[in-house]
């Protein structure tokens, strides 16, 4: 699934995420998705709880394109995400 595919974005934030894949889509520019849950806990948690963490941040997303589509993706994302 991820062979030919180039890794264009990767964020910890839900609405960073979400507009990065609305740009891609305006765009025309598919691309797959992959996300990592880090279970919102970090190595302290067993020592120290989970106290002051931010769990809108315990899951991380990738934004994958195919390799010949990667430069121009990353050029509409960059040019286009904080607007």
């Amino acid at each position: 699934m991820f062979w030919n595919k180039e890794e264009v974005f990767m964020t910890m934030e839900a609405g960073r995420y979400a507009k990065a894949r609305a740009i891609l889509e305006e765009n025309g520019i598919p691309y797959t998705v992959k996300t990592k849950s880090s279970g919102g806990y970090s190595a302290n948690s067993h020592r120290m709880g989970s106290f002051g963490e931010h769990f809108d941040h315990s899951i991380t997303y990738y934004i994958y394109t195919k390799k010949e589509q990667a430069e121009s993706a990353r050029y509409q994302i960059r040019s286009n995400l904080n607007r």
